[in-house]
């Protein structure tokens, strides 16, 4: 894959990163389908904590992200080359 290859060249490992950064941390916060207020609340509250930590300008994933968008392939992909 030309993309993937890429990615790699410019030191881009994206599923390694969202492996480290989510991996695992929001699977046990998952509601249930029968609703819960609590379990509602409390999957809300881990929803949002780890969206602050992943939006956070120094977390490697944004950064990562941010990289991305600089990339020739990706601003043809999106018209902004």
């Amino acid at each position: 894959m030309i993309v993937l290859e890429e990615l790699h060249a410019v030191g881009l490992r994206l599923f390694d990163l969202v492996g480290k950064s989510v991996g695992q941390a929001l699977l046990p916060a998952i509601p249930p389908q029968a609703p819960d207020r609590n379990v509602c609340a409390t999957f809300l509250t881990t929803l949002h904590t780890k969206f602050e930590e992943l939006y956070d300008a120094n977390h490697p994933l944004k950064a990562a992200l941010e990289k991305l968008a600089t990339l020739g392939t990706i601003r043809i992909i999106e018209g902004r080359a």
